[in-house]
């Protein structure tokens, strides 16, 4: 919750500073690929250098709708400016913009739909131009930049294993759970949507935050076999979250009408039909013909869209 007031806080302040930085005729520069972009802040530093790695915010918007944006994440997003472009892609634009900023810049580059050369349906939603807002933190050397990544990858390892920790205790839960579902024990928390989907709601988790379709989500899970509460997978083995965006058919039916009841911060347990799982066919070689499932959930964050 903490961190999530933190990103609605800075996403009000760049909003402002954003409107502030509307696009204009006179204001507007150009990068060498063609692209517009204009300076909303500039701090008269040394610019970023080729061969240094660029640390920004960076947020993603066509019109008012928000697309993706940094300030979901823990660490801002981090960039070596090589000495082509190539290898970009589509982002070039952006890197071209970075190019000339220094740290506590902040820019925004304009960038034309039609440029994305893709018959992907989901552009059609959105608006002619799609802004892209940099926020340049930090610059650091090669040096700098393997320390730095040398302390991420040991603080994830110390996450990893705090996760993988739990692996004994949920399961016990989940035994707990299983067993007194088979004994009629759980009626009265037990709940069942018209498809056939039972579940139990453990923890409510965060209401302001709650998973809708088209939500991208980080997931911790144990599944098992309603007939015998065998265990065929699960999350906690490996330390982390599953990602998905919910209500794309990237997972069974049931997941994808389960997990929008749920909140960031929901921990709770779906019983499954198979005609909401694998279906008759099941799932060689793990799954099957007709299982029925068991999978214990736990929201670990909700990214809007």
């Amino acid at each position: 919750m903490f961190k999530n007031y933190i990103f609605y806080s800075i996403c009000i302040i760049t909003g402002m500073m954003l409107a502030s930085c509307a696009k204009d005729t006179d204001s507007v520069k150009m990068t060498p690929g063609g692209y517009e972009y204009k300076v909303c802040s500039d701090k008269k530093g040394n610019v970023i250098q080729t061969g240094e790695f660029a640390f920004f915010d960076l947020t993603i918007r066509s019109g008012d709708s928000l697309l993706q944006s940094s300030h979901d994440e823990a660490v801002p997003v981090a960039v070596k400016i090589d000495e082509k472009n190539d290898m970009y892609g589509k982002f070039a634009p952006v890197i071209d913009m970075i190019r000339t900023m220094s740290p506590g810049d902040s820019c925004v580059l304009y960038f034309p739909k039609d440029s994305f050369a893709t018959n992907n349906p989901a552009l059609a939603a959105l608006e002619d131009v799609i802004t892209y807002e940099v926020m340049l933190k930090e610059v650091k050397n090669e040096e700098a930049y393997k320390v730095y990544q040398d302390s991420l990858n040991a603080i994830k390892q110390i996450e990893i294993a705090a996760v993988q920790a739990r692996e004994v205790e949920v399961a016990t839960q989940v035994q707990d759970l299983y067993t007194q579902y088979m004994a009629n024990a759980l009626k009265s928390d037990l709940q069942i949507t018209e498809s056939g989907l039972e579940y139990i709601i453990h923890e409510a988790g965060n209401p302001q935050m709650k998973v809708d379709a088209g939500d991208y989500i980080g997931v911790h899970y144990y599944g098992t076999f309603k007939s015998d509460n065998t265990m065929f997978d699960n999350s906690f083995k490996r330390g982390e979250p599953y990602g998905l965006t919910v209500g794309r058919g990237e997972v069974i039916p049931g997941w994808d009408e389960g997990l929008q009841l749920l909140n960031e911060g929901s921990k709770a347990t779906f019983f499954i039909p198979y005609e909401l799982a694998y279906g008759k066919a099941g799932r060689a070689p793990s799954i099957p013909a007709e299982a029925d499932l068991i999978f214990y959930v736990e929201i670990d964050n909700v990214v809007n869209r």
